[in-house]
């Protein structure tokens, strides 16, 4: 007996050994194995299961050989030693090791990862180390220009979607940051930069839309900021029409300009204009041009223009304020005398509510009256006229000083040799009058223009 047992153990150590210097088939069919394959695995109704392990598991695998592959159910994804450290294999592309500090051992370098089964997708769920990003794409090469991250759609759809869908996060949905300071690049340096190739009329380099909506609102389409306290903009148009804002609703406004300083000099300046027309604004439906809600300077004249009505194609005609070192309000008007060589002038029912200190001229039409005098001065609204020859006509004219309620309230806006404050002293509004530089002019186009003559002068030099 025992040397029958004996027989059937040599023989099945005979039989092992036979198997493993072959090829296996292990085939529903009973077909033999493919002459390539150690080992030949058939089956239409039946898979082939790998070792099953949490993350934690595989990791504690003492010595792993070069190729080891594993199921890491933490991930739901199968991975592979590679000799250095696991790696996954399939699903979101070569070596995506999120909540690992791993730096992927240059997998994946040039590399294209694609998918015809879905998008493909990085899902971040823990923080290692500082970096928190859920995905970080990075490029050193220095030689020539490269491009750390590109998208590339041939569909309909955009090449990036970005989406933040937690309402109480107060990041960006998209955050980009530039750290070049390169001054001689042939294009102006930006953290964004979008460029529109299209022939698209109604298309744009960068959009930015707010959607209407109860619940969240939004402030801007695009917002820009700038924390320079020695210039620059927080918003920056060049091309035909640098900056152009429309509206559609009565009370918006087509472009909104506003310095919210909390000091008060002749520099703060909620929209400035530089050029031959420095501001140009137009009404097409008999509002205003122009309005100002406060004070409304100038430095040069203030002026009426239109076509000259002689020859409006080739020729304006232009008309010039009269300055004044008050603020005075005019009327006028003209009146037939009663057969006592007098007549009462009724003024504007408002008259004396916004008026005070008033000057009389009056003018006799046809023939000199030089008795004509004023009887009454103006009181509830009315002055009388007297002197004159019955049924003469007089042409009257009063200039009153303003007193409404602004006036009262802003009295130091009517000071004829107001001081300038701190920031304007030692400053012109136009230096060159006084044969200063620009670089003293109170408000500082100057570093507007020198920007803009740097790009073009670096464009044409390159």
């Amino acid at each position: 007996m025992k040397k029958l047992k004996l027989v059937f153990i040599l023989s099945l150590i005979v039989t092992q050994v036979t198997v493993f210097a072959q090829s296996v088939s292990i085939n529903e069919d009973g077909s033999s194995a493919d002459n390539s394959a150690i080992l030949d695995v058939k089956s239409i109704a039946k898979g082939v299961l790998s070792p099953r392990m949490t993350t934690l598991q595989r990791d504690a695998i003492s010595l792993p050989a070069t190729g080891l592959v594993v199921y890491d159910t933490d991930y739901k994804q199968f991975w592979y030693y590679d000799g250095i450290q696991w790696t996954q294999i399939g699903g979101s592309g070569a070596c995506v090791t999120l909540d690992q500090a791993y730096d992927c051992g240059g997998n994946g370098v040039g590399r294209t990862i694609t998918s015809d089964n879905g998008p493909v997708e990085v899902n971040y769920t823990t923080a290692f180390g500082t970096d928190i990003s859920g995905l970080k794409v990075s490029s050193s090469v220095t030689t020539q220009p490269t491009t750390a991250f590109e998208a590339l759609s041939s569909s309909s759809g955009p090449a990036i979607c970005a989406e933040n869908t937690d309402v109480s996060n107060q990041y960006a949905t998209v955050e980009v940051h530039q750290a070049s300071n390169y001054g001689s690049a042939t294009e102006m340096v930006a953290a964004i930069a979008g460029n529109y190739d299209g022939s698209d009329n109604s298309a744009a380099g960068i959009l930015g839309v707010v959607t209407q909506d109860i619940a969240f609102g939004g402030r801007a389409g695009v917002h820009g900021q700038n924390f320079r306290s020695d210039g620059g903009f927080g918003v920056y148009g060049q091309g035909y029409n640098g900056v152009v804002g429309g509206t559609s609703y009565e009370q918006g406004y087509g472009v909104w300009g506003d310095n919210s300083s909390a000091g008060i000099t002749y520099n703060n300046i909620g929209v400035c204009g530089s050029g031959y027309v420095g501001v140009w604004g137009q009404t097409t439906s008999g509002g205003f041009g122009v309005y100002s809600l406060g004070e409304l300077g100038a430095s040069g004249l203030k002026s009426f223009m239109i076509d000259n009505p002689l020859d409006p194609e080739n020729k304006y005609l232009k008309h010039f304020s009269v300055e004044s070192p008050e603020v005075l309000n005019l009327y006028r008007g003209s009146i037939t005398l009663d057969q006592n060589g007098e007549a009462r002038v009724k003024l504007p029912d408002y008259f004396e509510s916004i008026n005070i200190n008033f000057t009389y001229n009056l003018t006799p039409i046809a023939s000199a009256a030089p008795n004509l005098y004023i009887k009454e001065e103006i009181k509830d609204g009315k002055f009388q006229i007297a002197g004159g020859k019955p049924n003469m006509k007089v042409s009257w004219t009063v200039y009153a000083q303003r007193n409404d309620l602004y006036v009262k309230k802003y009295h130091e806006n009517t000071i004829v040799e107001p001081e300038k404050r701190e920031g304007a002293k030692g400053k012109y509004l136009m230096p060159e009058l006084y044969n200063q530089p620009k670089s003293k002019a109170i408000n500082q186009l100057q570093e507007l223009k020198t920007n803009i003559n740097k790009q073009k002068k670096m464009k044409d030099k390159n």
